[in-house]
């Protein structure tokens, strides 16, 4: 798996990054022009959104910010299946346990 913020947007804090989010896609997915664009859309609202749900929860955004960034990775496809899972022809279940920091799985596409 290789993540990159290649072709991201730079809000002014280096490409794929807001004040509280670093974004990254996995660079071996298909589409990858969609899969950037699904990135900088996320990135035009990332912020917003987190304003929105500190206040939602009561969180401390102090806890956030550039030197504790949330990571979101996008890294699956509309299947759910990760693009070397998706060249796999084996049928593995595969478990996700979530143990901190887990990055956030935000998005899925299909592409």
């Amino acid at each position: 798996m290789a993540l990159t913020s290649v072709g991201l947007t730079d809000r002014g804090q280096g490409p794929g990054q807001t004040t509280n989010f670093a974004v990254t896609y996995e660079s071996t997915l298909p589409n990858q022009a969609r899969v950037i664009a699904t990135a900088n859309a996320l990135l035009s609202v990332l912020e917003s959104e987190f304003a929105v749900t500190v206040g939602w929860f009561g969180t401390d955004p102090a806890k956030f910010g550039p030197k504790n960034r949330q990571q979101v990775n996008l890294n699956l496809t509309a299947a759910g299946t990760t693009a070397a899972m998706a060249r796999r022809s084996t049928s593995t279940r595969r478990r996700t346990t979530r143990t901190p920091p887990t990055p956030l799985r935000a998005c899925r596409w299909s592409g």
